[in-house]
Formats: C-alpha cells, sequence, structure tokens
C-alpha cells in the first residue's frame, strides 16, 4: 500500500502536466508560467487550498475571501498563522447552511452578499451535479434546473469596501464560478489597492474559454501584477502587485 501511495504522488505531477500540456494544445487551457519567485505558501485543505505569501501579512492584514463553499480551511490557517481579519462573502443557500453550523475565530466575518460588477440582485444557477454546493451567475440553467436556482443580493467590490471602510486589501481571494472576469475588470477600472489576487479562472466552463483568462493576465501584468504560482490543473492563481 505504502508503495502504491508513494508511485502515485511521485507520478501526479507528470499526469497534471502531461494532461495541462494536451488541453493547451487543442486550445482548452492557457499557455502561462509564473513570472517570479517570492516566500509563499500552500495553505488550507487539498482542493480548498490556496498559495499565499504571508510573510507580509499581520493582525492589522485585509483578506477578502470571495467563495465560502463549505471549506474555509484556507481562511482559518491564514488567520491562526497571520491574525489577518478575512472577510468572507457568499449568498448562494448551501454555503449560508452549512456557514451557520459552523463556529468561528473572531477575525472570520461573513457576509451573506455577492460580488459582482453591479449593485443589485443576479441569479444564480445551481450546480450541474446536485451532490455540489458551487451556484453561478455565469452558469446558464436548463429550462429543468431553472427553479432550483436564486436570486441573490450583489454588490461591486468598490462598494463593499466603502461600506466596510476599506480603502486597501492585502488579499482578495476569488473562487466565483465565473464570476471572477467582471469583478476583475473592476479592479483595474477602479484602480482599488490590492496586494495579492488569489483567482481560480474558470475558462473550462464551455459559457467562458481560455481567451477570457488570457486577456485578464495580459491587463493584469499591465496593471504590475505577476503571477507567483500557478496550480497543477492549471485552473488556480496567485499574482502579486510589484
Amino acid at each position: 500500500m505504502l508503495s502504491f501511495l508513494t508511485h502515485t504522488a511521485t507520478f501526479r505531477p507528470l499526469y497534471w502536466r502531461c494532461r495541462r500540456l494536451i488541453r493547451q494544445i487543442i486550445g482548452r487551457d492557457v499557455w502561462a508560467q509564473p513570472e517570479l519567485s517570492v516566500p509563499s505558501s500552500i495553505v488550507g485543505n487539498p482542493g480548498a487550498s490556496w498559495c499565499v505569501s504571508y510573510t507580509e501579512l499581520h493582525k492589522d492584514s485585509i483578506v477578502y475571501s470571495l467563495g465560502v463553499g463549505t471549506d474555509i480551511s484556507f481562511d482559518r490557517e491564514l488567520i491562526a498563522r497571520t491574525g489577518a481579519i478575512v472577510h468572507a462573502f457568499d449568498p448562494t443557500p448551501r454555503s449560508v447552511e452549512w456557514i451557520r453550523t459552523q463556529h468561528f475565530p473572531i477575525e472570520f466575518v461573513f457576509h451573506e452578499l455577492g460580488v459582482a460588477d453591479y449593485d443589485g440582485f443576479a441569479y444564480f444557477a445551481p450546480p450541474l451535479n446536485a451532490t455540489h454546493v458551487s451556484f453561478s451567475i455565469e452558469r446558464k440553467s436548463s429550462p429543468a434546473t431553472r427553479q432550483a436556482g436564486v436570486d441573490r443580493q450583489v454588490s461591486r467590490l468598490d462598494t463593499i469596501m466603502k461600506m466596510l471602510g476599506h480603502d486597501r486589501i492585502d488579499v482578495l481571494k476569488m473562487d466565483i464560478e465565473g464570476s471572477e472576469y467582471a469583478v476583475l475588470a473592476t479592479v483595474l477600472r477602479e484602480r482599488l489597492n490590492i496586494r495579492q489576487i488569489l483567482v481560480e479562472f474558470h475558462h473550462r466552463f464551455p459559457e467562458i474559454g481560455r481567451r477570457r483568462t488570457q486577456d485578464a493576465l495580459k491587463k493584469l501584468h499591465r496593471a504590475g501584477y505577476r503571477v507567483f504560482f500557478i496550480s497543477e490543473n492549471g485552473d488556480d492563481y496567485s499574482l502579486i502587485k510589484k
């Protein structure tokens, strides 16, 4: 058994490299590599972890965690390591229901609010797999699943920062099922003061495609952000403003 696990761990990186290469060749993934090296660490449980540079983070740091789901191990560990305040945002029903059963450190502040590129209400389509938790503004719903979706309040990121009295964000983490492109456009257009951006891109969604990720990365680069980590599956990016 131990031998099997060792071989699995050894071949896992090779598997992902081959898989990403194939996806890149057929036009379903982005050709990208980290642009610089910074002190960083993987924080959180497998499947809910993020790579963050936390050497500059402390108890007065401000972290926005967009998209909670049912795993806040990243938020908990970051709080334990740095003492930073984490403001978490997720209006979707399964996440809100789960949140209500949990106990949190005082540094974790939950907001039952979505983040978009406008202030108002948005329709969140249900996950394609009924056992999953992730509702999405971007995903198209079928007539059969339309009633399973929900309308929830959303706000622009700059609106939220004004509401909370923040003039900066030290770490912005986004796992928001395709809405990251609109939110990033707001970040750049409004020139929001954000030091690190940890984002899951959803170019694997047929209705999105890799060009939107390519375009987002180019605009972030022009704004001074540099990639310091890309996950094995090519979806999660960590960027820091130099």
